[in-house]
């Protein structure tokens, strides 16, 4: 811009391009602001879910121990079958946005060897119950983890970011600061702070892929 405009040119403009900077930097900064809120929010609600998937599993293992010979082996066996292959095979897989088809034929066996199992004693019926409600809960999370595996923030979101950069740091050379060092200093600066932070929200929305993984 200086090779094509005078500083003192620029400088007459402050009183114009100061309240219009301050209004850009407003509006790019509280749209950033929510798209890198829900972005984390997504996040640690995927986070939060494979938790509590982990969880369940092992508390479906341990329950077994309430279950007669030979279902307390055979259904402990499926669950330990089901682990290895969410850590093995499924997980992997979520990188590239698919779900793993072993899943599906080891879940369809541990529901109907709850589904065939007969219940003797009290005590029995009431983990027997509880483990029926894991096995639901453990269906719909991983539903929830496939979906947040494959979805991700719009295309037209991420339009906005990166143009929206380009204008607010664009503008910033519109200003005639006497120093010029310090002007492409702070210019940097701002730049360097916008592009972590897209970064940042970059790799929340693919929770299955690199750092964040």
């Amino acid at each position: 811009v200086r090779k094509f405009v005078r500083q003192d040119f620029l400088r007459q403009h402050h009183d114009i391009s100061g309240p219009v900077l301050s209004v850009l930097g407003t509006v790019y900064g509280v749209f950033l602001a929510l798209v890198a809120s829900n972005t984390w929010g997504y996040y640690e609600r995927t986070s939060a879910n494979i938790v509590q998937e982990a969880r369940d599993v092992q508390t479906l293992y341990a329950n077994a121990t309430a279950f007669p010979e030979p279902f307390r082996s055979e259904i402990r066996q499926l669950w330990a079958e089901y682990r290895d292959v969410i850590v093995t095979k499924e997980w992997p897989d979520l990188a590239r946005g698919e779900g793993n088809p072993r899943i599906e034929p080891v879940l369809r066996r541990i529901s109907d060897a709850y589904a065939g199992h007969q219940i003797s004693t009290p005590t029995e019926g009431t983990f027997f119950g509880e483990s029926v409600k894991k096995l639901d809960e453990i269906k719909n999370l991983r539903a929830t983890r496939f979906e947040d595996a494959v979805s991700s923030l719009p295309g037209i979101v991420w339009l906005v970011l990166v143009a929206g950069a380009f204008i607010l740091v664009t503008f910033c050379y519109l200003f005639g600061a006497r120093s010029y060092p310090i002007h492409t200093v702070m210019t940097l600066m701002l730049t360097a702070m916008i592009a972590l932070i897209c970064y940042t929200t970059l790799i929340l929305d693919f929770p299955f892929v690199g750092p964040a993984a």
